[in-house]
């Protein structure tokens, strides 16, 4: 599968509850080649009003072929090295993304509301751990563990 580096919500996600000063994310969904390149070289323009019009009037046009789901699953994958050249490795799997994203809300307000959880900002994972995932039908693995 082609991959590109995208800056994805989860990105910032992992980096605040790993504490690590550099994460790397890629996803199929990414631009590569001459589309990212282009992209890369646009964005800096896309804060001026005549720019960005047009730009989300071509995204907002674009229409992509209903089809079959590829897979039952949604995968994670992380791959964490130290300086000191220790690596730690981990997959997470979950179901449809758009059921997942509304357990995980579900799961987060009704735990929030039965006073779980430190008041502030926090990503989901960041304030309940990986057992939130496992609670919304997800499982993970670290490296030697398999589902």
């Amino acid at each position: 599968m082609t991959t590109g580096l995208l800056p994805l919500g989860e990105l910032l996600a992992a980096q605040r509850a790993a504490g690590a000063p550099v994460i790397e994310s890629a996803a199929g969904e990414a631009p590569s080649g001459i589309p990212r390149i282009a992209v890369r070289r646009m964005l800096p323009f896309m804060h001026l009003a005549p720019r960005r019009h047009p730009a989300i009037r071509l995204l907002t046009g674009v229409r992509t072929p209903e089809r079959a789901a590829p897979r039952r699953h949604s995968w994670a994958h992380a791959l964490v090295e130290w300086p000191d050249g220790t690596t730690r490795e981990g997959r997470l799997r979950l179901g449809d993304a758009s059921a997942v994203t509304a357990s995980v809300a579900a799961e987060m307000a009704s735990r929030r509301a039965a006073g779980r959880g430190t008041p502030g900002a926090y990503t989901p994972a960041e304030l309940f751990g990986a057992e939130l995932a496992e609670s919304c039908d997800g499982a993970h693995s670290l490296a030697n563990e398999h589902f």
